[in-house]
């Protein structure tokens, strides 16, 4: 079996428009929920997942579960309470803070799968570097968050840009993946870059490749 970690960021920059269909147009978040969805339609019977949203603090926005159909429906339904909406927009971004609290929610008996969703990012890769490298706050033996998760199971960052600033998020992924791969003895390539160009074409990309992770 295995247990999705899925960490997103919902601070305020993921209000930014993102892709257009059918004369819609999503925001950075709507379309974090989009492919969440189609993520988890890709696990199976008996696997499970937890998503936990990081802005200037973290929130357990659905605990540990293996009710894989609600999931998806809370990710693609609408509701119009704003505050009940999944990923909806405010705050800063936490990111150490949001690893620690999935952490805490993870299931450690399984193999872990952690997905991490952010538009915040630096072209050294030291901002999502050092929120990885943060201390785990006594959840897995004073153990970096990278560490903690890393012996869990695989670790992704997937980095969300627009299209004018996709060549600085590849060199930012670059160097956070030098860094991590420096740190820890071993190469991890594990860094995405998702560029938006207003268009549906990156939204089915990225979907296609959260399957394959999966």
């Amino acid at each position: 079996m295995v247990h999705l970690n899925l960490i997103v960021d919902c601070s305020g920059s993921m209000a930014a428009d993102a892709a257009q269909w059918k004369k819609y147009t999503f925001a950075r978040w709507e379309v974090a929920r989009i492919v969440s969805a189609i993520a988890i339609k890709e696990l199976r019977e008996g696997d499970s997942v937890q998503i936990v949203e990081f802005e200037s603090q973290p929130t357990v926005a659905i605990p540990i579960t293996k009710e894989l159909s609600g999931v998806i429906l809370a990710l693609t339904a609408y509701n119009r309470e704003v505050n009940k909406m999944l990923f909806y927009p405010r705050g800063g971004t936490n990111i150490a803070a949001g690893l620690q609290a999935a952490l805490a929610g993870a299931d450690k008996r399984e193999k872990n799968i952690t997905v991490i969703i952010t538009d915040m990012w630096d072209k050294p890769g030291s901002y999502i570097f050092n929120a990885l490298q943060a201390d785990s706050s006594n959840q897995s033996g004073n153990k970096t968050n990278f560490k903690a998760f890393g012996d869990l199971g695989p670790v992704y960052v997937c980095i969300i840009t627009d299209i004018s600033a996709e060549k600085d998020a590849q060199e930012g992924c670059k160097n956070l993946s030098k860094s991590i791969s420096k740190e820890y003895g071993f190469k991890w390539n594990d860094c995405h870059v998702v560029a938006f160009d207003g268009t549906y074409d990156p939204v089915l990309q990225w979907g296609n490749h959260l399957q394959k992770i999966l």
